[in-house]
C-alpha cells in the first residue's frame, strides 16, 4: 500500500497532516495504522501528541491513538478546523514536507 501525506506542524500538542491526494496513493483515511507508524518513526515516538489529518475536501479529522497504535476517527471541532487551516497556511509555502513511502 503506498501513501503520501504532507506534514506541516508537530509541536509537544499536536501533529498537523494532509492528505496529499495523489491518483496512485491510498487516502491516509483508508491506511491510519500505516501513517502513525512512520509519523513515530520520523518524531522519535508520538507520545500524547494528537494527529490531525486535512482530507481532500479540506476538512480535518484526528487519528486517534494509543502509543502511536490507531484506536479510530474523531472529527475536528469548528474552532479546531478555523486554527488547522490557518497553520497550514501559515506553513504550507516554506515548512511543508512531502512524505511517502513510495
Amino acid at each position: 500500500m503506498q501513501y503520501a501525506f504532507y506534514f506541516f506542524v508537530a509541536n509537544d500538542l499536536h501533529v498537523v497532516i494532509a492528505d496529499a491526494n495523489f491518483s496512485d496513493t491510498t487516502a491516509v483515511h483508508d491506511c491510519p495504522n500505516l501513517i502513525l507508524e512512520h509519523l513515530n518513526r520520523e518524531l522519535g515516538g508520538l507520545k500524547q501528541r494528537r494527529v490531525f489529518c486535512r482530507d481532500n475536501k479540506l476538512w480535518f479529522e484526528e487519528l486517534k491513538h494509543q502509543n502511536g497504535k490507531f484506536v479510530g476517527f474523531c472529527a475536528a471541532s469548528a474552532v479546531q478546523q478555523q486554527h488547522f487551516a490557518r497553520l497550514i497556511e501559515k506553513h504550507a509555502l516554506f515548512d511543508a514536507q512531502l512524505m511517502t513511502n513510495i
